[in-house]
Formats: structure tokens, C-alpha cells, sequence
């Protein structure tokens, strides 16, 4: 979930095994696809220094396209997958971003269902930024008043809107991958809790308005201050959901086997 395209990390180094398996995905007879995120395997060996020539060539494939349900969102997207459902993980895009370039743009107009999961990123670094040039909860207001209104314009048969996670403790560590310029988020605690209960209230009625479903997390996920539980996001440091923490994590992970291969 922390990938990020040209940043290749490997636990432990380059390994036998990595070298094993990128010769045999260069010597596969058929076609490979990359899915959502583009590899270029040859990149990686480059940056790597690893003295290996890799020639096959691999296709991308756009993910969104491949359902008529379709998870739309940035990195937290993932932990709202629902089987039969396309997924388009944008990872770190802000849903200022998303609504700037337009959801028509980015999202396929009349799906038969539609879930929606951006904000987090917004919450954790931006809008506080905005608290001292202006009121951040009139920011918000605005960011809601367009979000309802490009929604309004997919013309999808169902949408649901996920609520937004409440903010962790801040002695969360997390990778250099999640910060931005140089810190893990921006604003006190409770100046970020405030903006996401207004959020999601804010989402709420935009479902109540629009029969839209409102998605929600349970109130386990809180521990007695307030706070996300450190317990139901990934290990160590992440600023993600564990798997088992998903919220149809029945549906694919415990109650059904997902057979990769």
C-alpha cells in the first residue's frame, strides 16, 4: 500500500530470491500487465545496481475500467475493496486535488456503484495550514459544497461515502512516505479532530441529501481519548488500516479464500 512508483524498497536488500524472480518474469513466454501502478523493472535494476538486463515488456492496464463497481479514493481506498469491485488507488492525492482536476475526468460517468474514500490526506496536512489565513472550517465547507456537486454529475446508479478516520495519537510514527515537507501532519490533535467530526457530519448530510450510503467505522477502532487505536492499523508505522481492520475484510480475507495464483 506504500508504493510509490520509481521507489523501490526490499526488505532486506537485493536477495537471491528477488534475482530469481525477476528472471523468471523476464523469461515469461506470456503477457504480463501491470495493474493501476506502473513498473519499470529495468529502472529498478538501475537503481538498484543490479547488473541484470531485464527486455520483456509489460502493459498497463488501467484498473477502473475493468467493473461497472468501482472503489475510487487515495491510499486509504484499499481498506473499503469490496469483492467484484475495480479499485483506483491514488496514493497521496488530496481530495482538494481530485476535485480540482475534476471527478468527471477521473471517474467513468454511469457505474452501477460507486464508493468514495478521499479526505484523510487533506485533514492530516493541509487544511490546518489554512486555519491562521482563514477560517479552515469555512476551507472545508467549500471542498464539501464542490464534492457534492461533481458527485451529482457522475450519474452513478449507487454511490457510498466513507467517513474519515479519527486522528491516532500523535506519538504515531510513520514513514517518510506518508509525511509531507519533512513532518507526519500538520496542526495539533484537536484541531485535526475537530475538522474531521466536521467533515464527516458535512459528508453525512451530503448522503442524507442525495441518498447516498454513508459508510462508517465502528466505534472499537476509539479508544477511550478519542483517539484511533494503534491496534487496528498496520504494524509499527503506517498510517493505514490493517487488513483485518478493512471494513469488508469478511468478505475477501476471512469468510472467502482469495486465490492469487
Amino acid at each position: 500500500v506504500n508504493y510509490k512508483e520509481g521507489v523501490y524498497n526490499l526488505f532486506g536488500g537485493v536477495s537471491d530470491k528477488n534475482m530469481i524472480r525477476l528472471k523468471k518474469l523476464n523469461e515469461f513466454k506470456g503477457k504480463v500487465w501491470n495493474l493501476g501502478d506502473t513498473i519499470d523493472y529495468q529502472d529498478f535494476c538501475e537503481k538498484r545496481k543490479i547488473d541484470f538486463n531485464f527486455t520483456k515488456e509489460i502493459f498497463d492496464l488501467d484498473f477502473k475500467h475493468m467493473s461497472r463497481k468501482l472503489v475510487y479514493g487515495d491510499s486509504h481506498s484499499i481498506s473499503v475493496y469490496k469483492p467484484g469491485f475495480a479499485i483506483s488507488r491514488n496514493d497521496g492525492s488530496t481530495l482538494y486535488g481530485m476535485l480540482k482536476k475534476g471527478l468527471s475526468n477521473l471517474i467513468p460517468k454511469g457505474l452501477d456503484e460507486l464508493i468514495f474514500y478521499a479526505g484523510n490526506i487533506d485533514i492530516r496536512h493541509h487544511l490546518c495550514r489554512y486555519w491562521k489565513e482563514e477560517p479552515a472550517i469555512d476551507y472545508l465547507h467549500e471542498i464539501l459544497f464542490l464534492l457534492e456537486y461533481q458527485l451529482s454529475k457522475l450519474d452513478s446508479k449507487k454511490i457510498s461515502l466513507v467517513e474519515l478516520l479519527p486522528i491516532e495519537n500523535e506519538s504515531r510514527k510513520i514513514p517518510t512516505t506518508g509525511m509531507y515537507k519533512g513532518t507526519p501532519f500538520y496542526g495539533a490533535w484537536w484541531e485535526r479532530n475537530e475538522l474531521a467530526e466536521a467533515f464527516n457530519i458535512g459528508l453525512k448530510e451530503i448522503c442524507e441529501r442525495n441518498n447516498y450510503e454513508f459508510l462508517t467505522w465502528p466505534d472499537e477502532f476509539v479508544n477511550d481519548s478519542g483517539e484511533l487505536k494503534f491496534e487496528v492499523m498496520e504494524g509499527k508505522s503506517s498510517v493505514h488500516l490493517a487488513p483485518h481492520s478493512y471494513m469488508f475484510a469478511d468478505e475477501f480475507i476471512y469468510k472467502k479464500q482469495l486465490n492469487l495464483f
